[in-house]
């Protein structure tokens, strides 16, 4: 599992204000939007009200303020340092919980049932978005809609996820390929592939990511760049051998009208090459354990499977993981022979919206069934 943690992403905070003259009467709102404003669902479209046994809470709005001594630009403060686990999920007791638990969780508690363990603690509905994404949503719930066509893509929308209630696998899909995720982002990445002895080498790149279709407003760039989902500029830093390798890459939101196109520099041979990288070409630095499209779980065209949306899970997922986050820690910290050490892992029961990918007959990818929790 790699996780990629975000820096110095600084959303520009404000509040919209609707003004309706009085002689007027607003028309009532389609069906997603106005769940969106209802009681019921979050600006976003999840649950906004806690389950039966109240182990998920309502959401109340998120983190809207930075923790007591953060300072912008600064490494991320944990808000929740002084949470006591409440349990731990091991092998032995893997079955208690396996209605929460996806089959790739309890693969790897049953593998390595010595070592490996999931901390539970309380669940934190932290995630909050600027208001603007959250006019932009509900914008989005009564005039997006999918190209289905070639290798799909959705007109209409704005800012961040076209379809806050999904009624199809492909939907969600799309709301998971645009959701917002800020407008410019500079961060710094680590990865490592572990061999089965433990060794490894820290990749670490500098990377650079603009997202136009996130940007608030119709400004000339984005004008420029209409079917630009965002660029992404990465460049090697660490170890010697790879540094100054470099890629760039242009994603799209319509992949009908024009598909993803990359490129990479390599310093040894001095020159900069176009490269496929979709579906199921070998994601860079991860010595093939890892496609190209799982980037960030899933990125990319989605044409080559049918999506089937099987519903909402509660499912103990990774969240809130200040602890792994944390500017104390070195690689050493983390990675261990078989996992990564269990001790900094933070898990929380939410919401999920399970969704199954079955490769479609005739095309080719590495995986013929793919299951995603969103």
């Amino acid at each position: 599992m790699l996780f990629n943690q975000r820096n110095n992403m600084s959303p520009l905070f404000c509040l919209i204000s609707l003004l309706v003259p009085l002689a007027s009467v607003a028309a009532p709102l389609p069906a997603p939007a106005s769940q969106l404003k209802s009681a019921a669902l979050t600006p976003l479209g999840a649950e906004r009200q806690g389950n039966a046994e109240q182990s998920i809470p309502a959401w109340t709005g998120g983190i809207t303020s930075p923790p007591a001594g953060y300072k912008e630009g600064e490494q991320h403060i944990d808000p929740y340092a002084e949470d006591k686990k409440l349990f731990t999920i091991n092998a032995a007791n893997a079955d208690q919980y396996s209605d929460n638990l996806s089959s790739g969780q309890q693969a790897l508690l049953k593998a390595y049932p010595d070592s490996w363990v999931m901390n539970i603690y309380p669940s934190r509905r932290s995630a909050s978005y600027p208001e603007w994404v959250y006019a932009a949503i509900v914008k989005n719930a009564t005039t997006a809609e999918l190209i289905r066509e070639g290798k799909g893509g959705v007109l209409k929308s704005q800012v961040s996820s076209p379809f806050p209630v999904p009624s199809n696998g492909l939907e969600a899909i799309w709301n998971h390929n645009l959701r917002w995720r800020g407008m410019r982002i500079s961060r710094s990445n680590g990865t490592a592939a572990v061999t089965r002895d433990g060794l490894y080498n820290v990749v670490l790149q500098q990377q650079e990511i603009v997202v136009p279709y996130a940007f608030k407003n119709a400004g000339s760039f984005k004008e420029r760049h209409q079917n630009m989902m965002l660029a992404f500029k990465t460049k090697t830093i660490q170890p010697a051998l790879l540094s100054g390798n470099a890629g760039l890459f242009y994603e799209p939101i319509n992949q009908t009208q024009a598909p993803r196109k990359s490129w990479i520099y390599s310093r040894n041979a001095r020159r900069i090459i176009r490269v496929f990288a979709e579906y199921d070409f070998p994601a860079p630095n991860s010595d093939n354990l890892r496609t190209i499209d799982e980037f960030e779980l899933f990125s990319g065209a989605p044409d080559r499977f049918d999506w089937k949306l099987l519903g909402k899970q509660e499912m103990y997922i990774p969240y809130n993981a200040y602890r792994l986050h944390s500017d104390k820690l070195v690689a050493a910290d983390i990675l261990a022979k078989q996992h990564i050490n269990p001790a900094l892992a933070r898990y929380e029961l939410h919401r999920v919206w399970k969704l199954e990918g079955t490769l479609k007959p005739g095309k080719r990818h590495i995986y013929s069934r793919r299951v995603l929790y969103l």
